[in-house]
């Protein structure tokens, strides 16, 4: 094989790689925001629990799987993580209690969009 064959074949794997990077790189960002719109515009906002008075406010819903959760029994309990995700079209949070009377308690939610509720 010639230099000038090398060097042509080298373009042509090239250009290959580069047509199937960009698409996916395009698709893996368009995705993340899109759902990162999706996770903001549904799960912003106080949640209600349907047995009592205890509310889960979420706010803050960033790119990166991250989110401000308050949980009101009915008064203030300590949040230590909370998180978000979309899993097989499925909006999820998970919200880790760490107070004195919740240590660890952690809420696992999915979000039903028929219904709109957690």
């Amino acid at each position: 094989m010639t230099h000038g064959q090398t060097n042509k074949k080298g373009k042509i794997v090239f250009i290959f790689l580069i047509a199937i990077l960009i698409p996916a790189i395009w698709f893996f960002f368009l995705n993340k925001d899109s759902d990162l719109k999706l996770a903001s515009e549904k799960l912003t906002g106080d949640w209600l629990r349907a047995d009592g008075p205890y509310t889960i406010s979420l706010s803050n819903i960033t790119k990166d799987g991250k989110m401000t959760a308050e949980y009101f029994n009915p008064g203030p309990i300590h949040v230590g993580k909370s998180e978000w995700r979309i899993k097989d079209d499925i909006l999820l949070i998970y919200v880790e209690l760490k107070d004195e009377n919740y240590p660890g308690s952690l809420y696992q939610l999915t979000y039903d969009k028929k219904a709109d509720v957690l």
